[in-house]
């Protein structure tokens, strides 16, 4: 026996898409506004594209509550720069902090009582916490199906790896314990264990 659902049915429960596609990546990206505000906010439709040159994305469902662009992507659309940094399992509470809604004019790192360290090639600051860095310009952005659905694509112009957590040229990821989504608003899970495959030759 299996179930099926259609996305149109009314009694779908709220979030399905998100509860099949686990665990997913979280980034957390800092913006810049053209005021010079910084923004920090946990993206999880996102993740990793391409090799060469490497590109990520992350996706922007939804608006402010008076129905201008959220403030990550109208910063990213103004400025066409981002960073993405990584949240761990001892940053939980400040990443969930970063992700209130607050007016443009609020700066979400201060909010969150965060230290930053400046980029090389890009204007918005990195966040120290963050085992990984990733300084990205702007490709371009991909207007989705539906209302107010946005995906952002960028190109990947540097990395940033704390030493600890980079030991012969690969991340060590579970030293540094990513934070992962699940498929609730309120559920996450954190990388503590890996096993490992071959692929066929």
């Amino acid at each position: 026996m299996t179930v099926f659902l259609r996305p149109d049915d009314p009694e779908i429960p709220n979030g399905l898409l998100n509860s099949c596609d686990v665990p997913r990546s979280i980034f957390w990206i800092t913006t810049v506004s053209r005021d010079g505000i910084r923004n920090a906010s946990p993206w999880s439709f996102s993740g990793a594209v391409a090799y060469k040159p490497p590109q990520v994305f992350f996706a922007v469902t939804g608006a402010r509550k008076d129905g201008r662009p959220k403030d990550t992507l109208q910063n990213v659309h103004d400025t066409e720069e981002f960073v993405v940094n990584f949240p761990t399992f001892e940053t939980r509470e400040q990443m969930n902090i970063t992700s209130a809604y607050v007016e443009p004019e609020v700066d979400e790192i201060d909010l969150a009582e965060m230290d930053t360290v400046p980029s090389t090639l890009v204007t918005p600051p990195g966040l120290a916490c963050s085992p990984i860095r990733l300084e990205c310009h702007l490709f371009k952005t991909v207007t989705l199906l539906g209302e107010q659905n946005t995906m952002v694509i960028g190109e990947v112009l540097g990395y940033h790896f704390k030493e600890e957590f980079f030991v012969d040229g690969q991340v060590d990821w579970l030293a540094y314990k990513p934070l992962a989504r699940l498929g609730r608003a309120d559920a996450y899970c954190v990388v503590d264990n890996a096993f490992y495959m071959q692929r066929p030759q």
